[in-house]
């Protein structure tokens, strides 16, 4: 439901997780820090390309 519109305040557009792949990207911003290791173990094809996730919360660590 949520992919296509954009985060408040900051109007980050939220994409379909392909899009990760798809566009070449080599970071993601990952807000939803209380479902990151799901998240991640889902984006395997994301990190296997180098792809890397920036976590903010509850502290900031980028995992690969």
């Amino acid at each position: 439901e949520k992919q296509g519109k954009y985060t408040p305040g900051t109007y980050l557009e939220i994409k379909d997780p392909k899009a990760l792949v798809k566009e070449k990207s080599t970071h993601a911003l990952l807000l939803a820090w209380n479902f990151a290791s799901e998240i991640i173990r889902q984006q395997g094809i994301f990190i296997s390309h180098g792809g890397k996730f920036i976590l903010p919360l509850p502290e900031v660590k980028i995992v690969s």
